[in-house]
């Protein structure tokens, strides 16, 4: 990677450092779990992108509400 070269997404307004630093975040709590599967690396990344969202807020509503949108009573 060029770091000479400053990039910001115009919009989503991600950022090299930004994307560098959650990558990294991401590596590190992996590492501390004794590593990562493979074929589930996507999984992975998935929950560690919505508690990064949800984070400090109610988990728990966000998570029955994205249940709720996902699979809707008929």
């Amino acid at each position: 990677m060029n770091h000479s070269l400053n990039f910001v997404d115009p919009d989503s307004e991600a950022n090299t450092q930004l994307i560098e630093g959650t990558w990294s975040h991401f590596k590190s709590r992996h590492k501390e779990e004794r590593g990562t599967a493979r074929d589930l690396l996507a999984n992975y990344i998935a929950q560690f992108m919505w508690r990064r969202e949800f984070k400090g807020e109610d988990v728990m509503f966000h998570l029955w509400t994205q249940i709720r949108e996902k699979y809707p009573l008929e």
